[in-house]
């Protein structure tokens, strides 16, 4: 409803990447960030199914015990959002990984096709937090009592991470379909990525040879190590935004 969600500029400023007490990188981020994808942690979109359930469940279990306790509403909405963007985070490490096999072999089909697909399992990681985060909304709407953060708290949520994903389209879209790059066949480079929302967000190109890993200048892997660049800064971005979740304070 309109008045429902606050001015991003409401939000509280990202925070650096998570760390241990000692200095080193939170275990989360970590395990999303491991070269062996057996060993990542799994996107969020079938993962965010069972958190979902689990979140009803528990809403209806506190709702009948009369459960007040002010912090496990933010807790519920703060492991939502924090592990849905570092498994983001994760995706975006595998797409920098990606981009740069292509900037080494720019004209091999096997290296397009890794970097489409890893361009595609970071869209699902999007969509999977966006509909995450709705999905607790609508279930704070619809259990009685529901013990989950109040709809103004979720909303604000639901449109950050809308515009997270738009900025994030946007900054790789630029970099892909930079006006110096060109793809396969010589021809302008189009956008990598499609979709209004963060639920929408997906890959638009037509094919591997549509990947742009050339540009002028730069020689032919040029445009695909600029890529790798933007997903790295993009990755820092992100889990800035996880340790910036509810409850993580």
């Amino acid at each position: 409803m309109p008045g429902d969600v606050p001015p991003a500029a409401a939000l509280p400023p990202p925070s650096p990447a998570p760390r241990e007490p000692n200095g080193a990188l939170d275990p989360r981020l970590l395990a999303s960030l491991r070269h062996e994808p057996a060993r990542r942690e799994a996107s969020p979109e079938p993962r965010a199914a069972d958190a979902l359930a689990k979140a009803l469940d528990g809403a209806a279990i506190a709702a009948e015990r009369a459960d007040s306790s002010a912090g496990a509403p933010r807790e519920v909405l703060g492991e939502t959002t924090s592990a849905g963007c570092i498994a983001i985070a994760g995706e975006l490490e595998r797409l920098a990984e990606a981009a740069r096999a292509l900037a080494r072999e720019p004209d091999s089909t096997e290296r397009r096709l890794d970097l489409i697909g890893a361009a595609e399992d970071l869209a699902a990681s999007v969509r999977g937090l966006a509909r995450a985060v709705a999905g607790l909304r609508r279930a704070a709407r619809s259990v009685q009592g529901s013990p989950l953060p109040p709809d103004a708290a979720i909303a604000r949520w639901c449109a950050e991470v809308d515009r997270r994903a738009a900025a994030l389209r946007d900054a790789i879209n630029a970099e892909h379909g930079h006006p110096a790059a060109s793809d396969q066949d010589g021809h302008v480079a189009a956008d990598l990525f499609c979709g209004a929302s963060a639920a929408e967000l997906a890959v638009s190109v037509s094919g591997p040879r549509a990947i742009a890993a050339a540009r002028r200048a730069a020689g032919a892997g040029g445009n695909a190590a600029a890529l790798a660049d933007r997903a790295i800064r993009s990755l820092v971005e992100w889990t800035a935004v996880a340790s910036a979740a509810p409850g993580r304070d």
